[in-house]
């Protein structure tokens, strides 16, 4: 809580338990489309899963193991003063290279695992969608039967996009037609999208330590570049979207200036969002500078990569709530703009956000489970 008021995460990854590793490889080494073990689940969405008994493929988990995941990751948040968080597909585990068929089963699969910790947790987390994105594709549009079957039978609250699924540069920027049938899903059904940089295969990489970061920087600002200078808002103008990592890298030039920005600013404060998650608090300051408080939502990462402890504190550098609260380098923030940036936009961002349990007991309505 923060002000008496929710501290809401729009940054979270869903940790995936071994048995997810087992069924990759066993996508991977019989090189068949296997369905998803966790799918046709439904009576008992919490119940014991991937048994040898229901696909005769994976090693066995259990009920508790799902429950005992969740709890650990709520508890994470609860030291931290989190009170609900989104929770999606994880970068590292996205996997966009593998083949379209494999990769199909492998982003269902990924769906109802995030769906089984949400209803483990329904006081802490909603559910956002991974998308099968091909890119061999003409556009957008096969992406839309998963992304329905989460938004009705989970009531999923966002869902992810990930701007180089393959790692190889070969998707549309976000400006691109390729998106409108995307766009025009997500405006419909008031659900918003969250844009989060993924692997690369640039070999350029390779002598730089966790070089998926080097791609996450660029893609997403390229992702806020595509918007920032396109008409996609325009066009659909209810679509919501937030970049990570405080939208990847910062603007080094001056906004105004013609050179750079040779069409006058546009209000996209109802439209373009941003995350938090930067655990270095001059980078963070500077974000906030540059995107407005208007357009900034908390996000934390938690947990994730930010359990290293801050130099002088017993904290570690993703416990962000208290350092909005009295951290000198954040302190150029009203109280207002930190409530805003802690509650509101978040709520505003992802409607589901503000009350995870409805969300989770909608789901198993659709489902038909009490």
């Amino acid at each position: 809580m923060y002000s008496q008021h929710k501290v809401l995460d729009v940054h979270g990854h869903m940790r995936a338990v071994v048995p997810a590793s087992s069924y990759l490889a066993l996508l991977l080494g019989s090189n068949t489309a296997i369905p998803s073990p966790l799918s046709g689940l439904a009576d008992d969405p919490v119940a014991p899963f991937l048994t040898m008994k229901k696909r005769d493929m994976v090693p066995q988990s259990s009920n508790e193991d799902i429950r005992k995941l969740a709890d650990q990751h709520a508890r994470y948040l609860e030291a931290r003063n989190i009170d609900a968080q989104i929770l999606g597909p994880h970068p590292v585990e996205f996997h966009g290279w593998l083949p379209s068929a494999l990769f199909k089963e492998w982003t269902i699969f990924i769906n109802d695992l995030i769906f089984r910790f949400c209803q483990a947790r329904p006081d802490r987390f909603v559910g956002a969608c991974q998308l099968p994105q091909l890119s061999t594709e003409n556009d957008a549009s096969h992406m839309l039967p998963e992304l329905e079957r989460c938004v009705k039978e989970y009531a999923f609250a966002a869902t992810y996009v990930f701007p180089d699924p393959t790692g190889r540069r070969d998707t549309p920027l976000l400006n691109h037609r390729y998106w409108d049938p995307l766009y025009d899903y997500c405006q419909e059904h008031d659900l918003p999208i969250i844009v989060h940089g993924s692997g690369s295969l640039d070999q350029r990489f390779e002598t730089i330590p966790i070089d998926s970061q080097m791609a996450f920087v660029w893609e997403q600002y390229y992702s806020l570049m595509a918007l920032r200078h396109s008409d996609v808002f325009e066009r659909f103008p209810r679509l919501r979207v937030l970049i990570c990592h405080c939208g990847g890298a910062l603007d080094r030039f001056v906004q105004q200036s013609p050179l750079v920005n040779p069409k006058p600013e546009r209000d996209l404060s109802e439209n373009l969002f941003f995350d938090t998650c930067a655990h270095d608090l001059d980078f963070l300051a500077a974000a906030v500078h540059q995107r407005t408080p208007a357009q900034m939502c908390f996000g934390s990462e938690s947990p994730g990569t930010g359990g290293l402890r801050r130099a002088g504190t017993e904290r570690t550098v993703d416990d962000l709530v208290p350092m909005f609260a009295e951290h000198p380098k954040l302190a150029f923030l009203s109280d207002e703009e930190k409530l805003k940036i802690l509650h509101h936009n978040p709520a505003k961002f992802c409607r589901g956000l503000a009350d995870p349990s409805a969300a989770n007991k909608k789901a198993r309505r659709a489902i038909g489970v009490n």
